[in-house]
């Protein structure tokens, strides 16, 4: 039996803006609301946006780039 992979495919333009929502949101909690300090276990999503595909990698690291002011090598990290 062969194994096939569901790879959903999103535009990159919606991934962009659900990604720096999600980006947007925690960088807030942790910088304004010190949200990590009350929270230490909590779950970091932007974590979680680095691993769940190659697409949602990629527009994770312009996210932070774009977010923060940082160069992105050739690569794209």
């Amino acid at each position: 039996m062969s194994s096939t992979k569901n790879i959903t495919f999103v535009p990159p333009e919606i991934a962009y803006i659900i990604v720096a929502q999600t980006c947007v949101q925690h960088i807030d909690e942790v910088m304004i609301d010190d949200h990590e300090a009350e929270h230490p276990d909590s779950d970091n999503p932007i974590i979680q946006l680095l691993v769940t595909s190659k697409q949602i990698r990629d527009v994770t690291r312009k996210v932070i780039s774009d977010a923060l002011g940082l160069k992105q090598l050739s690569d794209g990290r």
